[in-house]
């Protein structure tokens, strides 16, 4: 399953789309979820989350053998940025703390909308 975050940071949009999916078939099938990036500490049973941010070339020579694929001259290249789906900003290049800046003021903006409807 393919997906553009998890769990979902805002309410509303592809994010808690796939967390309903993803919480509703994990009891019965195992999930491979790929999302771009992927931080510590979500543990849901049945379900594999890989972000490619974590992704390494050993694992995807398991991948292969573990599924007997057979992809042809497959090289791993890691690019200097970050995929942000909140903002139109390669976030790769501001401090940690200008992004925790630009969520916190975006997560406001979202309850202030919300409680203004």
């Amino acid at each position: 399953m393919l997906g553009w975050e998890f769990p979902p940071l805002f309410n509303g949009g592809l994010g808690v789309a796939t967390y309903g999916i993803v919480k509703s078939l994990s009891p019965n099938t195992n999930i491979r979820l790929i999302i771009p990036s992927a931080s510590d500490g979500i543990d849901l049973s049945n379900v594999n989350i890989i972000g490619l941010n974590k992704v390494t070339a050993d694992a995807l020579d398991i991948e292969k053998i573990q599924h007997r694929l057979s992809f042809l001259n497959t090289e791993l290249h890691q690019l200097p940025l970050s995929v942000s789906s909140y903002h139109y900003t390669n976030i790769a290049f501001i401090s940690e703390e200008e992004k925790a800046e630009q969520a916190t003021a975006l997560y406001a903006k979202k309850q202030f909308t919300q409680k203004n409807k």
